[in-house]
């Protein structure tokens, strides 16, 4: 069964979120070659530095997610999965 999905389609992040969206390939690419860039700086890699330097590329590849969310089409149905008949 599918669901109406009441994302911001119309607000003014939409057009942001388009062009996140056309280009999202290579931004994640550049997302983790920054966090890689963060880590060695300095040439002083540590275990901390490596769980900060995840968290800092999680957390964009999670704004990244947002902003191709906001992109979306308010009125589009997203798929719940199959559905389930019981037998």
């Amino acid at each position: 069964m599918g669901r109406p999905v009441s994302r911001g389609g119309g607000s003014a992040i939409a057009p942001t979120g388009r062009w996140v969206a056309s280009n999202v390939a290579w931004l994640r690419v550049a997302v983790v070659v920054s966090g890689v860039i963060v880590l060695l700086w300095g040439n002083n890699v540590s275990t901390d530095r490596l769980w900060w330097c995840l968290a800092l590329v999680l957390a964009l590849l999670a704004g990244l997610q947002v902003l191709v969310g906001a992109c979306r089409h308010r009125d589009q149905v997203v798929s719940a999965g199959p559905d389930l008949v019981p037998t």
